[in-house]
C-alpha cells in the first residue's frame, strides 16, 4: 500500500491528515472582500465573516472559524466542521463536527456525522440551534 506524503507543518495539511484525506485532492484557500463562493472542488476555508457558501456535487469543504454564513449544498457533498462556525447550514448531502467544533446556527442536511472523544466530555461538539437531518451517526 502506499503512503501519501503530507506536509504537517501546515494546519491544513495536519487536518487533512487527521480526516485521512489525500492531500493531493484539497486546497486552502483565501477569499477577499467577496460575499458569495462557489465550491467546485475540495477546498479548506478558514477565517470568514458575512458570506454565502454553495458547495457543488460530489465536493467537500472543510471549514474553520466562519462567522455570519450561509452555506447550502448539492446531493453528494460534505461539509466538515473544525473549530467554530456561526451561520447556518442546509444541505442535501453530509455534515461533520470534529472534535471540540461548535454550530450556532440552524442546520439541515441528510446525514450528520458527530466525532466524540468518550474519555474527555470537554471535547464533545456542541450545538446551539435547529438540526434537521435524516440519520445521524456517532464516531
Amino acid at each position: 500500500m502506499e503512503i501519501p506524503e503530507y506536509n504537517t507543518s501546515n494546519f491544513a495539511n495536519k487536518l487533512l491528515l487527521k480526516y485521512g484525506l489525500k492531500k493531493s485532492g484539497f486546497k486552502k484557500k483565501s477569499f477577499d472582500n467577496i460575499k458569495s463562493i462557489v465550491i467546485e472542488e475540495n477546498v479548506f476555508i478558514e477565517n470568514l465573516f458575512d458570506v454565502s457558501i454553495h458547495v457543488k456535487k460530489g465536493n467537500t469543504l472543510i471549514i474553520s472559524n466562519l462567522e455570519k454564513i450561509e452555506i447550502t449544498g448539492e446531493k453528494d457533498s460534505e461539509i466538515i466542521i473544525h473549530n467554530n462556525l456561526k451561520g447556518n447550514i442546509k444541505t442535501s448531502g453530509k455534515v461533520q463536527l470534529a472534535l471540540n467544533s461548535n454550530i450556532i446556527g440552524n442546520t439541515t442536511c441528510s446525514e450528520l456525522i458527530i466525532h466524540n472523544n468518550k474519555n474527555d466530555a470537554s471535547t464533545t461538539p456542541t450545538i446551539e440551534g435547529e438540526m434537521i437531518m435524516d440519520s445521524s451517526v456517532i464516531k
